[in-house]
C-alpha cells in the first residue's frame, strides 16, 4: 500500500484526487490539506509514502512545502502537480526535492500512473511540451 497526502488550495480538486486514488487499490490517501504550512507536523503524523504538492497555494509556497516535508522525512516521494508549464517552476521544484512534476492540464487518470513511478524512485515529468529554451542552470 503507498501512502499518499495531498496538499492542493483546490477543494473540488483534492477531492476528486482523492477518489481517483483511493478507487486504486495500492493507493491510500491519508489526508488533504488545503495549506502545506503545517507540512512538517502533517508528514510525522501521516508519514506518507508520496505527497502530491501544488506550487501556487496561499501562506506558503508548494516549493517551500517540498522543502518542510524533505527535511522532515527524506525519503518522501513528491509529485509537484501544478498549472505553471515553464522551466523556472520545475527547476525550482527539482531543487528544492520534488521528484516528479505534472501538469494539472493533464488528465486526472494520468496521474495515479505518475505516483507508482514516484514511489518506485524514479523521477517523472509529465506534460512537457516544448523544449527548455536554455539550460535553466545558465539562466540568471
Amino acid at each position: 500500500m503507498i501512502n499518499i497526502i495531498i496538499f492542493d488550495d483546490n477543494n473540488e480538486f483534492r477531492q476528486s484526487l482523492e477518489i481517483l486514488l483511493n478507487s486504486e487499490p495500492t493507493f491510500l490517501v491519508k489526508g488533504t490539506y488545503a495549506s502545506c504550512k503545517q507540512a512538517e507536523e502533517i508528514v510525522k503524523q501521516t508519514n506518507p509514502d508520496v505527497v502530491i504538492m501544488d506550487i501556487d497555494m496561499p501562506a506558503l509556497s508548494g516549493i517551500e512545502g517540498v522543502k518542510l516535508v524533505k527535511a522532515t522525512k527524506p525519503s518522501t516521494q513528491i509529485l509537484m502537480h501544478t498549472v505553471f508549464e515553464d522551466d523556472e517552476h520545475l527547476f525550482k521544484a527539482l531543487c528544492a526535492g520534488a521528484n516528479g512534476y505534472l501538469l494539472k492540464k493533464n488528465s486526472l487518470t494520468k496521474i495515479s500512473g505518475s505516483h507508482k513511478g514516484s514511489h518506485g524512485r524514479r523521477c517523472t515529468v509529465f506534460a512537457r511540451h516544448r523544449a527548455p529554451s536554455a539550460h535553466p542552470v545558465s539562466q540568471t
